[in-house]
């Protein structure tokens, strides 16, 4: 927003406005047309919920959540997402009944996740749509019902959320009744893949590595899995060395190969302690011992960069 317009919303907020204290809020959480100051953010948040704002709720509810410009508080972020949830805020249902699901901070009742889940996913909430599905899928809290869980699925996918695509090609690729499943799959893989899904990245690679559903390309299989191991996926980390390696889509280059190995072993590959060792026993002693460092200082890059990100929690 503009500098005048943020003055604007700074004079309704101090008049009262809970809507104007709700957007400046946020607008110092994005830093949108203000400074990003997390303090500022929580004082006007926490001023609109004073009000009885639903959608101030939840987004303090966010920040207590994640940690993020607010002290980590699961109890308060439950008690805020049930207020704003009762008041019917798409957002709040479903982060509470993902809160059920899991037992965080609330107790834990696949029936109560399935009817906050159902009153978010009805509203359109993909996220919620997701977690709806995977429920029904495996008759958490409900009968299982496998049909309603694509449909859910599909919802969410067509949104444009990673992991219900990602789902949604699984459950079509393990039905494969006819090619067009696998069309549809291959489909929602990509999509999914193109949206930073690491797990769809990495099975997107595996697909081309064996030409199942798309063309058959060595070096259409390394660029995915190179997307997925910069995401810390450790069975991609594994498969670039493979190709490294052997010289698959890429030229041979077994220094490189090693220190994705390593890489994979710090990630938590066990598969990769194998080829490893072996290439390593290769490879003269100085330079086994560079790359095995490389990759942890690779390992450790990438998940200081996804901590960054807040793709991943901090360490305790």
């Amino acid at each position: 927003m503009s500098g005048r317009t943020a003055r604007r919303l700074h004079r309704a907020a101090e008049a009262g406005d809970a809507e104007a204290q709700l957007t400046l809020g946020r607008a110092y959480i994005t830093a949108d047309g203000v400074a990003q100051d997390f303090a500022e953010a929580v004082r006007w948040l926490s001023a609109a919920v004073a009000q009885g704002n639903a959608n101030a709720k939840c987004t303090l509810a966010m920040m207590h959540l994640s940690g993020q410009g607010a002290a980590r508080d699961a109890g308060r972020a439950a008690e805020l997402f049930r207020e704003a949830a009762g008041a019917g805020a798409a957002v709040a249902q479903g982060y509470l009944g993902v809160m059920h699901m899991r037992g965080d901070a609330v107790r834990q009742s696949d029936a109560e996740a399935v009817r906050w889940l159902r009153a978010s996913a009805g509203q359109g909430f993909p996220e919620a749509q997701f977690h709806l599905g995977c429920m029904l899928d495996a008759g958490r809290g409900c009968a299982q019902d496998r049909r309603e869980a694509e449909l859910w699925h599909g919802r969410a996918a067509r949104q444009g959320y990673a992991d219900a695509q990602l789902r949604l090609a699984e459950m079509l690729l393990d039905r494969a009744t006819a090619r067009r499943d696998v069309r549809r799959a291959v489909h929602w893989l990509k999509l999914s893949a193109r949206g930073g899904n690491a797990v769809a990245q990495e099975r997107l690679g595996l697909l081309h590595q064996q030409g199942s559903g798309v063309r058959r390309s060595a070096r259409l299989a390394l660029r995915w899995f190179r997307r997925a191991a910069e995401q810390e996926q450790p069975g991609a980390m594994r498969m670039v060395g493979d190709h490294l390696r052997a010289g698959k889509g890429v030229r041979k280059h077994p220094y490189r190969a090693a220190v994705f190995y390593s890489a994979a072993v710090e990630a938590g590959c066990a598969d990769a302690r194998e080829p490893l060792r072996s290439l390593c026993a290769e490879l003269p002693r100085e330079r086994a011992s560079r790359a095995k460092q490389g990759g942890r200082d690779m390992q450790r890059r990438i998940r200081a960069e996804r901590v960054a990100a807040g793709a991943v929690p901090p360490p305790p």
